[in-house]
């Protein structure tokens, strides 16, 4: 083996060593690239360089147009800077920005000037963040930078400059938010900070006065409410989860998290129901084992039963089952077939009434 293929097989095994510990493959997908290496490294040539530097890329945790990181990678990474930061009593902050105009910019130049443009503005980025913080595109121009165990005025200092360098280069209004994300309250996933910033960014940009905000992060305060599916209908369950989960549409106030259940003697074993805090119930009438109404009446029956909304699904239609289930408590009802914009404005009804 030569020496310069012996170097090649340890660098990608170290790199792969490094993103599996991060969380950024699949363990499985690591031993099974690695394997293919050693099994070509005795006759390994050009050809086969190019292929593993294409599968590195592809697998890794970079964004294929700019060069910086994605996404995926700043999740793990907050959450592991958020982590350092508070057990070393330091900030960890995360700035969020994108290019006012944008939009239009694209629309009358088209797709290839708006990805010179972010090209241009990635090289910026690099050059000017170098080793204070890990820069990452997400969509289109929109952009973060995470400054681990930074101060805020070190990491404002370094946002500002880049935002003045955009505009004296490039012609480039940045909009920028920044927060402190160890401050964010203890319920604050990842996801709800990097939501939080989206909104956040998404305001300032509508007002139009562009430049550098800061985000009060600590004095957010967020509305958790649970949504439980409980139908024997599989096709029903996984329709209603996965068009309920964003039901909210992005907004960092309110907290959704959206499960199913074949039947009533599933939900109630599974004990999610006795957790604290709202929680809406789509409950399809009727069902095998445990029908709708005896999980309405069992609800109706525990200490805090206000705190379940209850929305009952009938595929009949008869007046008798819809009147049964309002006196047995039901605070709503619908029948299938439905119109699922309409069952999604009244359950953002019931939410924005928790909110005032």
């Amino acid at each position: 083996m030569k020496k310069h293929e012996s170097l090649l097989l340890q660098q990608v095994e170290d790199v792969w060593n490094t993103w599996r510990k991060q969380g950024h493959v699949k363990q499985e997908d690591l031993y099974s690239f690695l394997q293919s290496i050693r099994d070509s490294v005795p006759v390994i040539d050009r050809g086969e360089l190019e292929s593993i530097a294409y599968e590195l890329l592809e697998l890794g945790p970079f964004d294929k147009l700019t060069g910086l990181y994605d996404r995926t990678f700043l999740l793990g990474a907050l959450e592991r800077y958020i982590t350092e930061a508070r057990a070393a009593g330091q900030s960890c902050v995360l700035a969020a920005f994108d290019v006012a105009g944008f939009d239009v910019y694209q629309q009358q130049r088209g797709s290839k000037a708006g990805d010179d443009l972010v090209q241009r503005l990635s090289a910026i980025v690099k050059k000017k963040i170098k080793e204070q913080g890990l820069a990452v595109r997400d969509l289109a121009d929109r952009f973060y930078v995470l400054f681990p165990l930074a101060g805020l005025d070190e990491a404002r200092r370094c946002m500002e400059e880049l935002r003045l360098t955009a505009m004296e280069m490039m012609s480039c209004r940045l909009t920028v938010i920044m927060l402190e994300a160890d401050q964010a309250p203890d319920h604050f996933t990842t996801e709800l900070i990097l939501k939080t910033a989206e909104t956040s960014l998404t305001q300032a940009k509508a007002s139009g006065s562009g430049g550098l905000r800061l985000i009060d992060l600590a004095s957010r305060e967020t509305l958790r409410v649970r949504i439980a599916v409980i139908d024997d209908d599989p096709l029903m369950r996984s329709m209603l989860e996965r068009q309920l989960s964003d039901l909210v549409g992005g907004q960092d106030q309110v907290d959704v998290e959206v499960r199913s259940f074949f039947d009533g003697e599933h939900f109630f074993q599974e004990g999610w129901f006795v957790n604290d805090g709202p929680m809406i119930v789509l409950l399809d009438q009727m069902m095998p084992r445990m029908n709708g109404m005896e999980v309405l009446s069992r609800l109706r029956e525990q200490e805090d039963s206000s705190r379940y909304w209850v929305m009952v699904m009938t595929g009949s239609g008869h007046e008798d089952e819809i009147v049964e289930a309002l006196e047995a408590g039901a605070d709503d009802y619908f029948m299938k077939p439905f119109s699922l914009d309409v069952l999604k404005a009244r359950i953002r009804r019931y939410i924005k009434g928790l909110m005032i």
